[in-house]
């Protein structure tokens, strides 16, 4: 297997496919545009402190990045009985039936957790509306609607303003919202949403806290305790992956738009904030996804930014980080190659060590977890 079919499965161990970086399904229409003149509003990079600027409003208006073509991950159907390591090699993951489904809702009851990771389980979207007709301010449903191709646009803007009032500090909704503004041709109503998100020291995605109940579904329907850690995490998707790629285009987009205009204080601060976004969204997770996807939102802003530019407060430069970024990819990528062969050969019980160490600690910490096992 060569490096990048090995790298492609260990992502796929972790529950998602490359393919999911470019998927985004459309955003919801944003709110009435607000009237009335806006000031200068100053900019506070919630991670990458930096001294204080601004961005003018009104805004350059800019021509949003077109959506990428809607590309659901395959999970090619059993040809016949499979083991549990050929369904991991090739992302394929059993989805529970109604019966096992009604079984397990019947044992645990039908809560807001339970009904959801049903619905991550078995992939019936009535299982997670019938969630948000019983839930309706739960933050963890509002979000599986707010990025859920299923629904309208205007149930996904209103199920985004449940999530805001639900999660008030937590700037995913206003990265989302955001989204939706540049969408709509308002980058004025954009850009006061990128500020308000700046305020904020909550990055919270949901999906960290999402497999331990699905978990719980595929033991209940009869599944090994291996297989069930195995097909949760292997079962998990980063839907706002694709939201805050596409985003951060923008933004880039948005940086340019105040050069053009003569308003490089505002430019800079914009490619601060999409750098600030990536570097957010890496650290979100121990997720190899999260990860490559925040690296490369974070080097898509620097690289426009002067390399001698102060980053931080630790004295460093953008090219600093730059390289920092790169050493990052390149130890990557050599744990992958080391680690990556290692999985033709592993045991149901490898497996099983090696989901609890990404449970615990990331993928990063599970690959080395992997090589130091198979050293001894």
């Amino acid at each position: 297997m060569n490096s990048n079919k090995l790298f492609l499965a260990i992502l796929v161990l972790a529950g998602v496919f490359l393919l999911l970086i470019l998927h985004r399904p459309a955003p919801a229409p944003a709110p009435a545009p607000k009237t009335g003149a806006t000031p200068p509003v100053a900019v506070r990079s919630r991670v990458i402190p930096h001294p204080a600027t601004v961005l003018h409003l009104p805004a350059p208006r800019i021509q949003a990045a077109p959506l990428p073509a809607s590309i659901t991950p395959t999970n090619p159907p059993a040809t016949g009985p499979m083991t549990l390591h050929d369904r991991i090699l090739s992302g394929n993951i059993p989805r529970l039936s109604h019966a096992q489904v009604d079984a397990y809702l019947l044992a645990y009851g039908r809560t807001a957790a339970t009904l959801l990771a049903a619905y991550h389980a078995s992939g019936d979207l009535a299982l997670l509306q019938e969630a948000l007709q019983k839930f309706p301010q739960d933050p963890r449903l509002a979000f599986a609607a707010a990025v859920n191709s299923a629904f309208t646009p205007t149930e996904q803007r209103q199920w985004l303003d449940t999530l805001a009032a639900a999660a008030p500090d937590n700037a995913l909704p206003n990265y989302l919202s955001a989204l939706g503004y540049f969408n709509n041709g308002q980058t004025d109503q954009a850009v006061e949403e990128l500020l308000a998100s700046a305020g904020k020291h909550q990055f919270e995605t949901f999906t960290s806290g999402a497999a331990a109940g699905v978990e719980q579904a595929y033991l209940s329907a009869g599944y090994t305790e291996t297989e069930a850690k195995v097909f949760a995490t292997l079962g998990q998707t980063f839907p706002e992956a694709g939201y805050l790629r596409q985003l951060s285009q923008d933004m880039v987009s948005l940086a340019d738009g105040y050069q053009q205009t003569g308003d490089p204080a505002s430019a800079q601060a914009a490619l601060l904030l999409a750098a600030n976004l990536g570097q957010s969204y890496a650290l979100t997770s121990g997720n190899l996804l999260t990860q490559l996807v925040g690296w490369s939102v974070e080097t898509a802003a620097l690289k426009a930014l002067d390399p001698n530019t102060p980053y931080g407060d630790s004295g460093q430069t953008v090219q600093n980080q730059l390289d920092q970024i790169a050493r990052q990819r390149a130890e990557l990528k050599d744990l992958v190659a080391r680690g990556g062969p290692l999985l033709q050969a592993m045991s149901d019980s490898d497996w099983a060590g090696y989901i609890t160490a990404l449970q615990s600690a990331g993928e990063v910490a599970a690959l080395q977890w992997l090589i130091a096992q198979k050293a001894r």
